[in-house]
């Protein structure tokens, strides 16, 4: 449904598109449950200062606390709004793009081998900070674990939807043709991010070591990335999401031993509510002996 965009929204302004086809609270599953999981969320906050309790300096305090030009708190429903967004982008988007991370790895044990080996290696030499690495340690030591993070990330971008964006004034060429300005044009990340011309032939592929291979390629991979979208409206969370990415699983290949269950039927690719993941996939994990 997120990708029948600007169908989707003429629909739901019906009575039919509005009982069939917009999430409401009430619902039992899905986006119904996380949206009361917000509204019990900011109830209980709102109790919490209303009687004067102490509490912690969140995103959501910070939304509480906002005033808008005129001094006045924000509304409600914006800060309702604001919540879910944080909800849906913090957590299920770094969580899908982990668990492409660890697909990807375990799909070719040569590349699971030379992970592990990367980070035994750093680890050995105190390279790594214990128990958990900073983020530029990372970058400075683990070249491998960070080109597989990328390609991770490129192949399966956790919004893999479109971001449409209406042409500005005066209209822009595209391609040889002219498209007028208050157009609605749009891309889709998965597509853009397997480019052929800007990737080459095997853009379908998993081939961290295309990261490592010229910092001039690299540079022109990350500038016509679309995994966080582009341009004004990129996303404010892509530096947190990266650190993420970047630290918690290199955690998880450093401190466990990690094989698929099921190496004959892979795991399914599946896109809804407008984020990417793989279904039906299943792993053992076995505490591996301390790298102290």
């Amino acid at each position: 449904m997120a990708r029948m965009y600007p169908l989707t929204n003429l629909i739901k302004k019906t009575r039919i598109g509005d009982k069939f086809f917009v999430v409401k609270p009430q619902h039992e599953n899905g986006f119904g449950a996380l949206m009361r999981f917000r509204d019990d969320l900011i109830e209980k906050r709102l109790r919490d200062l209303e009687v004067g309790k102490t509490v912690r300096f969140d995103l959501l305090q910070t939304f509480i606390e906002a005033r808008d030009e005129n001094g006045q708190p924000l509304p409600l429903e914006y800060i309702k709004a604001e919540i879910l967004i944080v909800l849906l982008a913090g957590a299920d988007s770094t969580g899908t793009a982990f668990q492409a991370l660890v697909k990807y790895v375990l799909t070719n044990p040569l590349i699971y081998t030379k992970v592990v080996a990367e980070l035994d290696a750093a680890t050995h030499a105190k390279k790594l900070s214990r128990p958990i690495p900073r983020q530029e340690e990372v970058l400075a030591h683990c070249p491998y674990y960070v080109a597989c993070v990328r390609e991770a990330m490129r192949l399966v971008p956790s919004a893999s939807s479109i971001f449409p964006r209406l042409v500005s004034k005066g209209g822009i060429e595209l391609d040889g043709k002219y498209v007028p300005e208050g157009l609605e044009v749009t891309a889709n990340t998965y597509l853009v991010n397997r480019d052929t011309n800007i990737y080459g032939d095997d853009a379908g592929e998993f081939r961290p070591e295309r990261w490592l291979e010229s910092e001039e390629k690299a540079r022109e991979y990350t500038k016509y990335s679309m995994t966080f979208g582009h341009g004004s409206r990129v996303c404010l969370g892509q530096h947190l999401a990266k650190m993420e990415m970047y630290k918690a699983p290199l955690q998880f290949f450093r401190n466990f031993k990690v094989t698929l269950c099921d190496t004959e039927r892979p795991a399914r690719y599946q896109v809804k509510g407008g984020v990417a993941f793989f279904e039906d996939m299943w792993i053992n994990i076995q505490r591996r002996d301390s790298q102290e």
